[in-house]
């Protein structure tokens, strides 16, 4: 009889076992998802990054990256760049623009000072 109760207490231990290892198999797999899931919250979020009042940008800004948006005004396109304003904030693409004024932008860029005003350096533009 004491030889049959510690073959069920092995039993029983060998199921606890097997059902804390399924439990653990469980718990990996839930940490995986969830992980994959954060990551790609992540990603999407630094995706869309805020916009900034233009009027808000100030030299603490500088060498920040933002994102303004606006109407194109003033424009000038040359070979190998392209100067426009936004609400009289100076934005410069080093690159020829396919684009018109008075279109309604969405800038990504980078803050600059030249010539000791501050620039918007773009880097992405997106139209509304």
């Amino acid at each position: 009889m004491k030889e049959r109760s510690i073959q069920s207490v092995g039993a029983i231990k060998c199921k606890i076992k097997e059902a804390m290892s399924m439990n653990e198999k469980q718990l990996l797999k839930i940490c995986i998802a969830v992980a994959v899931i954060g990551i790609g919250g992540l990603f999407i979020l630094s995706k869309t990054a805020a916009e900034t009042n233009i009027q808000d940008i100030t030299e603490e800004d500088i060498d920040k990256k933002l994102v303004i948006s606006g109407v194109v005004d003033n424009l000038q396109v040359r070979e190998t760049m392209t100067l426009f304003t936004i609400k009289n904030m100076p934005v410069v693409f080093f690159e020829a623009l396919d684009i018109q004024e008075g279109n309604t932008v969405k800038i990504t860029g980078t803050v600059k000072e030249y010539k000791g005003k501050l620039e918007i350096v773009g880097e992405k533009v997106g139209y509304n």
